[in-house]
């Protein structure tokens, strides 16, 4: 027999598999995702859209039309960031994010509080009963929001980390408020009744993300706001739909130097539907209380293409106002 030396008993190394370990993905500071667009959308649906997220991420449907993604890793994340799939996805940037930027003149924090009205003064002070004396609440009367400032850190902290039913952002120093956002396009909306902006804000995901939401519920009106004209086009498409029982009134907002007259509210134009042509459109009187849209179509439909009906109903009880609006598609159905 062969008597092997140590060096025969040694493999060579070059010959032997190397057991690499499995390289966990990278760990990251959480990132949490807005995701819209989900009305047509099954939890299946949206499996298969995400299918590509490891097992760390976490996917929260808050509503029929909305949701959350949360992610940790460097891998999802780089996902994310390629995602051209059919969710709008936008990502939350933290309340504290930039905050170090955020300061007042008078060194003071400001804080946007949302959805005030449905508090009373009493309740709002035990919701902040945490916070200092340096703390000021500022509540706009009318309104459905308010403002705190404070210069105390442990104030700063608390609002921050807030998790509770009201909504809280950083207010910008209004240096920097000047123009925010007025430049994208929007839509404007009116008759949504009790709607506050979280439902707005959902039903109008439909068409896209949602950049902002602007509600004057002292005078009836507000503006939707998006990245693009294609999502504020598609938007306009809404115009007549339904929000909680609220039919709403939805067109464009021109940019103010495109206005020219018109109403102040609307941005020209001051009837319903934006700057389409209302010269096919007719004025209905003495229609009965108890007709419907589709009795309507089908009457003025033997006439020529009907492309739009307007029943007008009364804000609170609902009830029918006893005329509409008649628009035919083309001028020869107006003229029949």
């Amino acid at each position: 027999k062969k008597k092997m030396s140590v060096e025969d008993s040694v493999p060579d190394l070059e010959e032997v598999p190397q057991k690499t370990e499995e390289k966990k993905d990278e760990k990251i500071p959480q990132k949490k995702f807005f995701c819209g667009n989900l009305f047509n959308l099954t939890d299946e649906d949206i499996g298969k859209e995400f299918s590509g997220l490891s097992d760390d991420a976490e996917f929260v449907r808050s509503r029929q039309a909305f949701g959350f993604l949360t992610i940790t890793t460097k891998a999802d994340l780089e996902f994310m960031k390629n995602y051209k799939g059919t969710i709008n996805i936008e990502e939350k940037r933290s309340k504290d994010s930039g905050s170090g930027n955020q300061k007042q003149a008078d060194g003071s924090m400001k804080f946007y509080i949302g959805g005030v009205s449905q508090m009373t003064d009493e309740q709002l002070g035990e919701e902040f009963k945490t916070l200092s004396d340096e703390a000021v609440f500022d509540r706009i009367p009318n309104r459905d929001f308010g403002f705190i400032s404070t210069k105390s850190q442990k104030d700063i902290d608390f609002l921050q980390s807030y998790s509770g039913k009201l909504r809280i952002n950083v207010s910008k120093p209004r240096s920097e408020q000047k123009n925010s956002g007025r430049d994208k396009p929007s839509c404007f909306i009116k008759d949504y009744g009790q709607n506050n902006e979280d439902d707005i804000k959902e039903h109008f995901s439909q068409a896209g993300t949602v950049v902002d939401v602007y509600l004057l519920k002292d005078r009836g009106f507000g503006f939707v706001r998006y990245n693009t004209e294609e999502e504020r086009n598609r938007a306009l498409d809404l115009n007549y739909s339904t929000l909680n029982g609220e039919t709403l009134f939805v067109k464009e907002q021109k940019k103010r130097e495109e206005r020219g007259g018109g109403d102040r509210n609307g941005g020209g134009g001051g009837q319903r539907g934006g700057g389409r042509d209302r010269k096919n459109r007719l004025f209905v009187g003495n229609l009965s209380y108890d007709a419907q849209e589709s009795d309507v179509r089908e009457f003025f439909g033997s006439m020529g293409q009907v492309s739009d009906v307007y029943i007008p109903r009364d804000r609170e009880t609902q009830q029918m106002k006893g005329y509409c609006f008649v628009e035919f598609a083309d001028s020869q159905g107006f003229q029949n």
